[in-house]
């Protein structure tokens, strides 16, 4: 090989070496390069996801503040206080979703009511979390009643901690606000101590009694025909002569169907109205069972047994004048011995069939969805501040269309 080949092909090996040297540094900095985003991506993945679970925890927070706001009970408890608009209440509302199972995955909702303004203890097993509290709004013009307007604000966490933690303690945060406006159950209150579908028949010593101005004294009111016997008695305004009290034959009721005639008075159909209401199973005499939730809610559900039906006969009071009860009876009710019912009474039964003896008492209204028949119980009495009482009893907060945002300026969540 002559000298002029050697030196050609020293230079090719080392533009060889200088190529392959860069080739390498190339590749490690794509190496590199790539194993940097990998990271970052990764990295924002678990940050989306956390993200994703406190708008999860949010957004249940909501949720479950408008399905427990059904409830009167629950009313009072988070709705307590008397702030000025656009201020707080003091009641609080803690969940915490849990991992029983100890698997990663939460499987239970423990929920918790605070007014004192302590927040609970949290679970050892919480997963993610979320806490909400209310802020008094200002009412629509002309509305005069408390609490009528509230802003819901709830709180996620996408860990296990509670919501207002510090940054630390909560990595992951998420608002969502929602305005409502309070829909009263008891759409229209009756207008007569006796309301019936159908028709009315008294005997006995059954005295029905309306003397409220307002409503005209009118004690019964009824899509079919009313006939009385014995002793019965209608009691109403001063100078009106009783049967004139009586407002019968009525067929923009008759002609309703029993759905219609029920939304009539609560403005929800009977499958909404049982969802919010608390039950009671009756098969014959049940007047402890209906008592022991009094204090649950004041709405009462009760399902009748078809053949046996609903009976509450014994001496028992429900309700009372300040705290009165919406009782219906999905089926056949009798309602005897020294009973005491403050309140509205609603029977599904095509014919409400009351013989019996005693001194029973409603106290507000009752109404039947088919006819009504009686001897002697149980002596309906027009109440308007009882019928007054219970219009904030069965009803629901409902959303404000635009009402709605996840949003908030200068927020300091760790002072919820």
């Amino acid at each position: 090989m002559s000298k002029h080949n050697t030196r050609s092909l020293g230079r090719e090996r080392g533009v060889a070496m200088v190529v392959a040297l860069i080739l390498l540094v190339a590749a490690t900095l794509t190496a590199l390069f790539t194993n940097r985003n990998l990271v970052f991506g990764v990295k924002s993945q678990g940050n989306q996801v956390k993200s994703v679970v406190a708008q999860e925890a949010a957004t249940a927070g909501i949720e479950a503040a408008l399905a427990i706001l059904v409830n009167k009970t629950n009313r009072e408890n988070l709705l307590a206080g008397t702030p000025a608009v656009a201020g707080w209440y003091e009641g609080r509302l803690y969940g915490f979703f849990l991992d029983t199972d100890d698997n990663g995955t939460a499987n239970t909702l423990s929920i918790v009511q605070v007014t004192s303004g302590a927040a609970p203890t949290v679970p050892s097993d919480a997963v993610s979390s979320f806490q909400v509290r209310f802020q008094r709004l200002a009412a629509p013009l002309g509305v005069t009643e408390a609490d009528i307007a509230v802003r819901i604000d709830a709180l996620g966490c996408a860990d296990g901690q509670a919501p207002n933690a510090t940054v630390g303690a909560c990595t992951s945060r998420a608002l969502f606000t929602q305005s409502t406006l309070f829909k009263k159950g008891l759409a229209s209150a009756p207008s007569a101590a006796l309301t019936a579908k159908g028709d009315v028949t008294l005997s006995g010593n059954v005295e029905i009694t309306n003397t409220d101005a307002a409503t005209n004294g009118t004690t019964i009111h009824s899509g079919g025909t009313y006939s009385s016997g014995g002793s019965a008695e209608l009691v109403t305004t001063p100078g009106t002569p009783p049967d004139a009290s009586v407002a019968s034959g009525d067929t923009t009721l008759s002609s309703l169907s029993d759905d219609r005639f029920f939304q009539g008075f609560f403005g929800e159909s009977k499958e909404n109205v049982a969802a919010d209401a608390v039950h009671v199973a009756c098969n014959g005499s049940c007047p402890s069972a209906i008592d022991a939730v009094d204090t649950q809610g004041k709405v009462i559900w009760v399902d009748a047994d078809p053949t046996n039906g609903a009976k509450i006969n014994s001496n028992v009071t429900i309700g009372s004048p300040t705290e009165p009860v919406i009782l219906i009876v999905d089926g056949p009710l009798q309602i005897n011995g020294n009973v005491i019912i403050y309140g509205l009474v609603y029977c599904t039964a095509l014919t409400w069939d009351n013989t019996g003896g005693g001194t029973s008492q409603i106290i507000g209204a009752a109404i039947a969805e088919g006819s009504f028949e009686a001897t002697g119980t149980p002596n309906p009495t027009y109440d308007p501040d009882v019928l007054k009482e219970l219009g904030g009893n069965l009803g629901k907060y409902v959303r404000i269309g635009g009402g709605w945002k996840d949003w908030c300026h200068d927020c300091n969540f760790t002072a919820w």
